[in-house]
């Protein structure tokens, strides 16, 4: 059955919360260094309110430029809407005075020179801070209207914030817990910037996940949003849940952090782990730190969570400059330049090989230690370090090209990245997103001239005179069994054809929540229903030369499986010499069912390849989950009077590449029952 229907805007996925690990045992304490104290220039200068020399204290004072890789399916990678992933660094083009950068977790925050905010990525919760109205605002870099000059940025899974010169922060977009969005300051999102009205002048701020910490000029500290996993250090695990006797306005209402009762400690730095917190005290150099720590990662013994600032023994022992922590691992850089790492082994995150345990202690990362480093990161899963040379090295998971090796597959051990974008530049700094990664580097003369060019690796001009055509297939299915069964089978037609695929991409699962009201006269939450779907998604990419795009899409599709295609031209006319019109299709497939949709995307990239057409794809975009409340009875009372269900859109995107007159053979696609179809077909 054939069905062409227009599917709803892109929606975005949270990481779920950790599990939970067995509890640890303590360990003897570790000998702690001394530091001393020394008032920073920064604190003197938001002392004497010279704005001007705290204008000047950013860590890199030349502008630099910013690449990206990773996956890019709602605008991360800041190279448009047309680019789904990058397996390499790409250079983001127009902007060469970056200073500064912080990647969230589906959105991207920059700061210039002149001290200007720019954003882009995901903009469902207002994390980019500007009006992204304009169909693809929010794939490109754009700028943020702040009233002073800004020093530092940070940004979270869906929030961001700015540092600015005078000491004041301002924050946009929304904090999330368990139960889903919390607001910001209030219980409203923040699509625009607004000031946290606390009276105090601030030298440094951190982000988290969905978390703030600020560090003012008195060397106190402030944290607000998320306090589930203890990353807040000012509430008993009781008062962290939203629905408790105070509410969720102390969860968002910044507040000051006390430590051991009658002991008064001044803070020198602050570091914001996802789902922890790093405080170092000026006078004894300790690191106190609150948070998450089923696999150890904040250094704590026999604890999964801990909830107000304790002494890390295991931090302790070294001066850091830099801390960052993942979801269950966190890697740390000394004063020396050397590089430790301690929580979860899995995927590779740790950098120390194949062990067959977790590092419940902190542990020098082998292959770095002949290197000084001078920045690292942490991703979700992902670690990275840069040396004082400027090289750049990844590893961990890589499902979604988030390393920059160009593969998608999980490292190890620290892995030099090496690619034609990052051969003329010097790396500065990193930092890891949820599913990508964003570096800030300077760039050499060749570099600064091209970095406002297009950097997609462009095709030969002169040898390659064949049109090329791209196919992007997108496949959505609430079954992911039915999703990768037809993904397995358009990449199999794909390669009997003899034809370049790219895919499957896999986009992050969406779920959709769905409540139903019971009865009609209920009261209570016992009167509704609530239910939920996962909506699984896959993106496929063939590329051919040849005109038999009509045939790419003969497949038959299992119930369940929703199909959208595009079709878009792919390389120019050669000047000089007539080329039939080339055009890119992009067929988008959506289903509830994601195992039926999994085998569409297979029959499409089978049949392409068979034809020897170019195929993009499949890219799986993120899974989409609708509630519905019913409610059971008309007179009933109580949450038992409501029914409450859900269910998961599942999505892939395929384009395919063909010149146009076979166009109108494209939508010759069979269609099962149960799936959705939208094509769209236009010259490039």
């Amino acid at each position: 059955m054939k069905q062409l229907l227009q599917m709803p805007p892109k929606k975005t996925t949270k990481r779920p919360a950790p599990a939970a690990q067995e509890p640890q045992q303590d360990t003897k304490p570790v000998k702690r260094s001394r530091s001393i104290k020394v008032k920073s220039k920064l604190e003197k200068a938001v002392e004497n309110d010279d704005s001007k020399t705290r204008l000047i204290l950013r860590e890199i004072t030349t502008g630099g430029i910013v690449l990206a890789c990773g996956q890019g399916d709602v605008g991360q990678l800041g190279l448009g809407e047309d680019v789904l992933e990058k397996t390499r660094f790409a250079v983001i083009p127009d902007h060469t005075n970056i200073v500064a950068i912080a990647a969230g977790g589906m959105h991207n925050v920059c700061l210039t020179k002149e001290g200007k905010v720019m954003t882009f990525g995901c903009n469902d919760e207002g994390a980019l801070g500007r009006d992204t109205s304009k169909e693809g605002s929010e794939t490109v870099p754009g700028f943020v209207e702040l009233p002073a000059p800004v020093i530092q940025v940070t940004a979270g899974d869906s929030h961001s914030a700015a540092l600015l010169d005078d000491g004041r922060v301002f924050i946009w977009g929304s904090f999330r817990d368990s139960h889903g969005t919390m607001g910001l300051l209030t219980k409203d999102n923040e699509r625009f910037p607004v000031e946290i009205q606390l009276q105090k002048k601030f030298i440094k701020i951190a982000s988290g996940a969905d978390h703030l910490v600020l560090l003012d000029s008195a060397k106190h500290i402030y944290t607000c949003g998320c306090g589930e996993q203890g990353q807040l250090g000012r509430l008993p695990e009781r008062k962290t849940d939203r629905h408790s006797r105070q509410g969720v306005n102390q969860l968002l209402s910044p507040g000051q952090v006390y430590f051991k009762l009658g002991k008064h400690v001044e803070v020198e730095n602050i570091w914001a782990g996802t789902y922890a917190t790093f405080v170092k005290a000026s006078h004894s150099g300790d690191i106190y730190v609150f948070g998450l720590n089923n696999y150890s990662q904040i250094g704590l013994k026999g604890v999964d969570k801990q909830f107000h600032p304790k002494v890390s023994k295991t931090l302790s022992n070294k001066n850091w400059t830099q801390i960052s922590s993942g979801q269950h691992h966190t890697i740390a850089l000394d004063d020396e330049g050397k590089v430790f790492v301690i929580g979860r082994k899995e995927y590779g995150r740790l950098g120390l090989g194949h062990v067959e345990s977790d590092a419940t202690e902190l542990t020098s990362v082998p292959t770095l230690e002949q290197m000084k480093c001078v920045d690292v990161a942490a991703g979700s899963a992902q670690s990275f370090a840069v040396t004082e040379s400027g090289k750049l090295y990844a590893w961990g998971m890589g499902t979604s090209g988030q390393l920059g090796t160009g593969e998608e597959e999980d490292v190890d051990v620290p892995a030099i990245i090496e690619s034609k974008q990052l051969k003329d530049v010097k790396v500065l700094r990193v930092s890891g997103g949820g599913q990508h990664t964003i570096v800030l580097a300077l760039p050499s003369s060749a570099v600064n001239e091209s970095a406002s060019l297009k950097v997609d690796n462009p095709e030969k001009p002169v040898q390659e005179t064949a049109p090329i055509h791209r196919i992007r297939i997108t496949l959505t299915s609430r079954n992911v069994r039915s999703l990768e069964k037809v993904c397995s089978e358009l990449i199999q037609r794909g390669k009997k054809q003899k034809l370049k695929v790219k895919g499957p991409v896999r986009m992050p699962t969406k779920i959709l929540r769905i409540t139903t009201r019971k009865t009609p006269c209920g009261e209570g939450s016992k009167t509704w229903d609530r239910f939920q779907m996962r909506i699984h998604k896959r993106v496929i990419d063939l590329y051919s030369p040849s005109e038999i795009v009509k045939q790419i899409t003969s497949i038959s599709l299992e119930p369940g499986v929703e199909v959208e295609a595009s079709l878009k031209t792919e390389n120019p006319e050669k000047p000089g010499q007539e080329v039939a019109p080339v055009h890119r299709i992009r067929i988008t497939l959506t289903s509830c069912n994601v195992r039926p949709l999994e085998k569409v995307c297979s029959d499409l990239l089978k049949t392409a390849k068979k034809q020897k057409i170019k195929v993009k794809g499949p890219i799986r975009i993120p899974t989409k989950v609708l509630r519905i409340t019913t409610r059971k009875t008309p007179c009933g009372e109580g949450s038992k009077t409501w029914d409450r269900f859900q269910m998961r859109i599942h999505k892939r995107v395929i384009d395919l590449y063909s010149p146009s007159e076979i166009v109108k053979e494209i939508t010759s696609i069979i269609i099962e029952p149960g799936i959705e179809v939208e094509i769209t077909i236009a010259n490039d």
